[in-house]
């Protein structure tokens, strides 16, 4: 399938990590390439919930992917909602337009929510998968708060002021962190007639720990690092629910599996992701979690054309203590494999054998709140703190410098430093406006 350049065609779908990994990959190399993604930007998804919480506007963590592709002669971009392959006919079929035909694919279309089976979660909970639900989510905490300044009822003001967030994995801790924040520093002066004392966020975990990510297989129990984590977050104000397993939520009110309730006014779901839907789309068996079985180069085996990686790919070579597992839903895993699988379309398209998927793992970081993260690496870490360790202002130091490296566009990069120098300075989250689209769930608070 010759191009107008008589060279490889490689079509990339999707512009997170892995798509931005791949493309950099193969930039300027003697193949073209299309990158393929619903949204005209890339969003830097570990962001999102400072979008959620104030800190950040969203234009600061998302780059139009066009700018990302100037330095590329061979690259182009296409706006699509890709909705299939056929893999035998080597084309990739997208919502209302033309097949794109490809000569090597690499799919890097990310992760979506996962709610264990119980789909009906995703209408009544808030997820924050992309920057529109993260506006949502802001959206949705400040009306509920303008909404509990004007409630006469003492019971439903006290529910209005209560975040509730499912699921104790890094990304619920960063939330209940920073809600905490913004209920004492911020909400506190624009709301005075308000008893912030009734605001309340709640994180709740079905497991008997929190940051699961974080535990030592050579520990029974939590580790050094779960337990600061809890005792920073309880130290703040943060209500830690363990062995809670939700089992609906309903007119603002969580439905416990053990029969208990708890009535909240926003209700987000941070308890799991799955691979993206696209996979449930290829006709392929999927594995756990909804992940596209891949070898070891990273191909599919009875589609050596094809790759899949980041946190749609399955793959099994993690090791955690004792365990082999699948590699984890991180940034950093999406990043190898995609230059992997772009490398070794490179070989193969020369002639070569394409080489097996080895992970360098480069250690992992969760931001608590204000002066204080968790950081655990495989390999020593200065200072003397060891390989595992848990620490506060050095690691949020850490924390800021490592985010600010992956962050694109330079203007990105000098706005969020701004923006965090100045909430650290004066304890102001300024992105505290409702704006954009307001979801059905706000409709219905508002007009309650």
């Amino acid at each position: 399938m010759a191009t107008a350049t008589q060279r490889p065609k490689v079509v990339i779908v999707g512009a997170g990590f892995g798509g931005l990994s791949a493309l950099k990959t193969l930039g300027n190399k003697a193949v073209d390439v299309l990158l393929v993604d619903r949204n005209n930007y890339h969003g830097f998804w570990p962001l999102l919930y400072q979008v959620a919480t104030g800190q950040l506007d969203s234009a600061s963590i998302a780059y139009p992917i066009r700018g990302l592709i100037h330095s590329y002669k061979n690259a182009d971009f296409q706006l699509a909602d890709v909705s299939g392959v056929d893999f035998a006919g080597k084309q990739v079929q997208i919502e209302n337009g033309a097949p794109i035909p490809y000569d090597y694919l690499i799919l890097a279309a990310g992760s979506a929510q996962f709610y264990f089976g119980n789909d009906a979660l995703a209408e009544t909970t808030f997820s924050m998968k992309d920057v529109d639900q993260a506006e949502e989510l802001r959206n949705h905490v400040i009306a509920a708060f303008e909404k509990a300044q004007t409630e006469t009822d003492p019971e439903k003001r006290k529910q209005l002021m209560t975040v509730a967030i499912v699921g104790g994995g890094p990304t619920g801790v960063e939330l209940a962190g920073a809600y905490v924040e913004l209920f004492k520093y911020n909400f506190k002066r624009d709301f005075p007639s308000l008893d912030m004392a009734q605001a309340r966020v709640i994180l709740i975990e079905a497991m008997g720990n929190i940051m699961l990510p974080f535990s030592d297989p050579a520990i029974k129990g939590p580790s050094p690092l779960q337990k600061s984590t809890a005792k920073v977050l309880e130290d703040r104000g943060v209500e830690i629910m363990l062995n809670a397993a939700v089992d609906s939520v309903a007119d603002n009110v969580v439905n416990f599996k053990d029969g208990r309730t708890l009535a909240a006014g926003t209700v987000i779901w941070a308890a799991g992701v799955r691979g993206a839907m696209l996979g449930d789309k290829l006709g392929l068996t999927l594995q756990r979690g909804a992940r596209v079985q891949v070898n070891e180069e990273l191909n599919l085996p009875e589609h050596p054309d094809v790759f899949v990686v980041g946190d749609m790919a399955y793959l099994e070579g993690f090791k955690w203590g004792d365990r082999v597992m699948a590699y984890p839903q991180v940034a950093q895993v999406a990043v190898q494999m995609a230059k992997q699988a772009a490398e070794n379309i490179m070989v193969i398209a020369a002639g070569g054998q394409p080489s097996k998927f080895k992970y360098k793992d480069k250690g992992s970081m969760a931001i608590i709140g204000r002066n204080a993260a968790i950081v655990s690496s495989s390999k020593p870490i200065p200072m003397k703190m060891g390989t595992r360790w848990g620490t506060f202002f050095p690691g949020w130091v850490m924390w800021l410098v490592v985010h600010v490296m992956f962050l694109q566009g330079w203007r990105n990069r000098f706005v969020s430093i701004f923006n965090w120098m100045f909430n650290w300075m004066n304890k102001d989250r300024g992105v505290r406006v409702m704006t954009g689209k307001v979801d059905e769930k706000t409709e219905k608070l508002i007009a309650s």
